[in-house]
């Protein structure tokens, strides 16, 4: 008896060694399978008053090369010769604008550049609304350009006004209007509680 006993405890630890080895095996040949796309990267949030750690009246160097970290290198800057993309005439001034497909950030020129002002929605290059990029940014509260008017309403609640004008068919909406930067968008169409959101910006913006 004392002779099995002495014999069998090998076993069980060689046993449990191989079972254990054995998971971490198809666990790790589960976790690297290479399916010819990158890692996902963490989109950065879109706030009233910047984006992702980002936020307005930073240096426009330290917000483009943060941004491109996060979502890949801009498609068009207006400090380039290469004319893919204009300055932004905003009202008197004129802005430095840097775009990633429908999201665009403008910055002040001349002197200190400094981050004045985004908008998410439309491409000034292809001079579209196709999410082109995939960027799929959205708000604290998880509306996007994805979402349809009812997750406006119901995630920002009585924060937001929407405003219908039946004319051209749009529905405009504001959150947090009292602030002095806030958060204004547009949805497809009027009236309509399946109309998804066309565009998000700050206010005021360009």
């Amino acid at each position: 008896m004392a002779s099995n006993r002495y014999h069998s405890q090998p076993a069980r630890r060689l046993t449990v060694v191989y079972l254990v080895t054995l998971s971490l095996l198809l666990t790790v040949g589960c976790s690297s399978v290479d399916d010819g796309n990158p890692p996902p990267v963490s989109a950065p949030t879109l706030h009233a008053d910047g984006i992702g750690p980002y936020r307005l009246g930073d240096p426009a160097s330290l917000v483009i090369e943060g941004v491109s970290s996060l979502i890949g290198g801009w498609d068009g800057d207006s400090m380039t010769e290469d004319g893919t993309l204009q300055p932004a005439q905003c009202e008197e001034e004129v802005l430095r604008q840097v775009s990633w497909g429908n999201l665009v950030l403008f910055f002040d020129e001349g002197g200190e550049e400094a981050f004045a002002a985004w908008a998410y929605g439309y491409d000034p290059i292809l001079g579209n609304s196709d999410n082109e990029r995939g960027l799929n940014l959205t708000t604290e509260e998880g509306i996007g350009l994805h979402s349809k008017r009812t997750d406006v309403e119901e995630r920002f609640g009585d924060r937001v006004s929407i405003a219908d004008n039946t004319v051209i068919d749009l529905a405009t909406f504001t959150v947090d209007a009292d602030d002095p930067v806030h958060l204004i968008g547009s949805i497809e169409a009027a009236n309509d509680p399946d109309a998804k959101v066309l565009s998000l910006e700050n206010a005021p913006g360009c």
